[in-house]
């Protein structure tokens, strides 16, 4: 199972009615990825460019997009980013894969 950080925005119509009628959220969201065969890990709101994150693991790529894509249809969304983590225990896998592939590109102006 993958790890996924999401970053979202809130449209201003939504934040007005979370606040009239306040709900938990990450109970939403929670329910949502087990539908979708996953795991909330952690649902934050935050200060600065986006209005809250959470990290969801999910079973792959096309279940991430899916998820991703329902909350954002429900049009409360404006906008949200969904990030696949990779831990840093496999980073050593990144690089190497990294080696192999470098003999095969060719840079700009080659």
């Amino acid at each position: 199972m993958a790890k996924y950080l999401a970053l979202f925005s809130l449209e201003a119509e939504a934040v007005h009615k979370f606040m009239d009628h306040e709900t938990d959220r990450a109970t939403v969201v929670r329910k949502l990825a087990e539908s979708a065969g996953g795991k909330l890990d952690a649902y934050y709101f935050m200060l600065g460019k986006y209005d809250g994150a959470l990290i969801v693991d999910l079973p792959d790529t096309i279940t991430a997009m899916a998820f991703s894509m329902a909350i954002d249809s429900t049009g409360t969304i404006k906008h949200i980013e969904l990030h696949e983590m990779i831990p840093s225990d496999k980073i050593h896998q990144v690089v190497e894969k990294a080696k192999q592939l470098l003999p095969k590109y060719q840079p700009l102006g080659a």
